[in-house]
């Protein structure tokens, strides 16, 4: 994906057309695939792999600083109101480097968590399959 002639669009609809490749019931794919490339270009622009939570969030969306600084909805506590989403993760990083996907509830514990998140799998629920 380095390439310069590489197509990440093109390439994702070849495959996308393609049976056998799972797309998620509500476009996970493209939406894990837009986080990987956030991810990779803020990995890139400060050369570690553990980012800051606001540079993932430069690199997801477009350029404004809207995201950055809105307020929350709701807050527990008056101050909390007033931090803007910047300030409230000024020391939140992320660690992620593929995705995981469950479809079983009973994976869901804090043992095996833990494992994945050791290993820089973000883990993804997909709860349609147990509806």
């Amino acid at each position: 994906m380095n390439n310069p002639a590489f197509d990440l669009s093109r390439s994702l609809l070849t495959e996308l057309e393609n049976q056998g490749l799972d797309k998620g019931n509500r476009g996970e794919l493209i939406g894990m695939t837009l986080c990987l490339l956030a991810r990779d270009a803020a990995v890139k622009k400060l050369d570690n792999r553990v980012i800051p939570v606001s540079a993932f969030i430069r690199e997801l969306v477009a350029p404004s600083d809207r995201i950055l600084n809105s307020k929350p909805v709701r807050a527990r506590t008056p101050d909390a109101a007033q931090k803007s989403f910047e300030d409230t993760f000024c020391h939140s990083n992320i660690f992620f480097n593929h995705f995981v996907k469950f479809r079983d509830r009973n994976v869901i514990n804090r043992r095996y968590l833990w494992r994945l998140i050791a290993r820089g799998a973000a883990q993804i629920f997909n709860s349609a399959s147990t509806l």
